[in-house]
């Protein structure tokens, strides 16, 4: 990833099944500049935990 598009993120989203090398080096970037960094399955779980079964709610 170019440094300078990862200077300016504040979050970096893991995406794949491998993890290669300049990921690795990307990651340990990220955490060095206080970026948060995930996987597209983290934020989905997030995301999950956070809705409410609408069936129970209404007037």
């Amino acid at each position: 990833m170019a440094r300078d598009y990862l200077r300016r993120a504040s979050v970096l989203v893991v995406c794949g099944g491998e993890v290669d090398e300049a990921m690795k080096n990307d990651i340990a970037v990220a955490e060095r500049l206080r970026i948060t960094a995930t996987t597209l399955d983290g934020i989905l779980t997030v995301k999950g935990q956070g809705r409410e079964d609408s069936g129970g709610k209404g007037a």
